[in-house]
C-alpha cells in the first residue's frame, strides 16, 4: 500500500465501543479499501469467525494500524484522510471529489455514520423498494422486519450501493441500517463487541458493484437445472381445489411446468391463506 502520512498528534488509541481500540486500513486493489477498528491488543485474525463470508484471500491481506492523527493517505487510486475523535474518515478520488465520509459513533455500542446524498440500493431483497433512503433497516429475516402482508420476505445483505459513486460491504457486527435521515447510521446489534470491519469501494457505475461484491465474498452457487424453469404460483385461491384445477390444465395443454408451488404461510390478504387460516 503506497501511504504519505501527516503526522502531527500521537495517537495510541481511542474509545470506542467502551474499550481502547485502534485504527485499521488496507488496499484490495485501485478501487477498493478495507477499514477495520479493534480493540489495542488485538490482531487483524479476530476480524474473522467462523460465520465470516469473505475469500480467503481478502482475509489474508495486511491491514496497517494508522497511530498518528490526523493522517492523509494515498491507496491505489484512492486519497483517504483520518482525523477528529470520533474518528472520521473522508474518501477523495484522484481528482479531490469526495466519494464518501464515514464517521464513528460516540456510542456505547458504537456504529458509524455515511453520506447517503444520492439514491441508495442495496440491502438485500425484500422491504422499500428501491430507493433505500427514508426507513430503518433492522437486517433480521423475514417476519418483523418489514410489512411483510404487501412487502413479502426480507433476506438482508449489509451491502449499500451509493449511485452517486460508492459502495459499503459491512462484514462486522451484524447490526441495523437507519436511512431516514443524512448522514445515516450503521448501529451493532447488542452483544456484538467492540468491533468494526467494513469495504468502502469507489464506483465508476452502479452496476459494477455486483462484481465487486463476488470479489470480496465468492461467486454464488449455481441452482439446478430444474430450479431454472418455469415456476407456477399465486397467493390469493378460492381454495385448495383450485390448486389442482391449475396443475390439471398444465397436464392437458401440455405446458412445461417445473414447479407448482402455493405456500401456507398466512400471509395473503384474501382467499383461503390468511392469517385466521392457520
Amino acid at each position: 500500500m503506497a501511504a504519505v502520512l501527516v503526522l502531527l498528534a500521537r495517537v495510541l488509541g481511542f474509545d470506542y465501543g467502551g474499550r481502547d481500540c485502534q485504527f485499521l486500513i488496507g488496499q484490495i486493489t485501485d478501487q477498493r479499501i478495507r477499514v477495520a477498528v479493534i480493540p489495542v491488543g488485538s490482531g487483524v485474525a479476530d476480524l474473522a469467525d467462523d460465520s465470516t463470508v469473505l475469500l480467503t484471500d481478502i482475509t489474508n491481506r495486511p491491514l496497517h494500524a494508522v497511530d498518528d492523527l490526523p493522517a492523509s493517505l494515498t491507496i491505489g487510486r484512492l486519497k483517504v484522510s483520518v482525523d477528529g475523535l470520533p474518528l472520521r474518515i473522508h474518501i477523495h478520488d484522484v481528482n479531490g471529489r469526495t466519494i464518501q465520509q464515514i464517521g464513528l459513533l460516540a456510542d456505547p455500542n458504537g456504529g458509524l455514520s455515511f453520506r447517503t446524498d444520492a439514491m441508495v440500493l442495496g440491502l438485500g431483497e425484500g422491504a422499500q423498494q428501491f430507493d433505500r433512503r427514508g426507513a430503518l433497516y433492522p437486517m433480521k429475516a423475514s417476519w418483523g422486519s418489514c410489512d411483510r402482508p404487501t412487502q413479502g420476505s426480507v433476506v438482508p445483505s449489509p451491502f449499500l450501493i451509493g449511485t452517486d459513486g460508492w459502495a459499503i460491504f459491512v462484514h462486522r457486527p451484524i447490526g441495523q441500517f437507519d436511512l431516514r435521515s443524512n448522514p445515516a447510521t450503521f448501529r451493532p446489534w447488542p452483544g456484538q463487541g467492540p468491533i468494526l470491519d467494513l469495504f468502502m469501494i469507489w464506483l465508476q457505475s452502479p452496476a459494477d458493484a455486483p462484481r465487486y461484491y463476488m470479489a470480496l465474498t465468492g461467486r454464488p452457487v449455481m441452482p439446478p437445472k430444474w430450479a431454472l424453469g418455469y415456476f407456477q404460483s399465486h397467493r390469493m385461491l378460492a381454495g385448495p381445489d383450485e390448486i389442482l384445477k391449475v396443475a390439471s390444465t398444465f397436464r392437458s395443454k401440455g405446458l412445461p411446468c417445473d414447479g407448482l408451488i402455493y405456500l401456507g404461510t398466512g400471509y395473503c390478504p384474501n382467499g383461503w391463506n390468511t392469517a385466521t387460516d392457520r
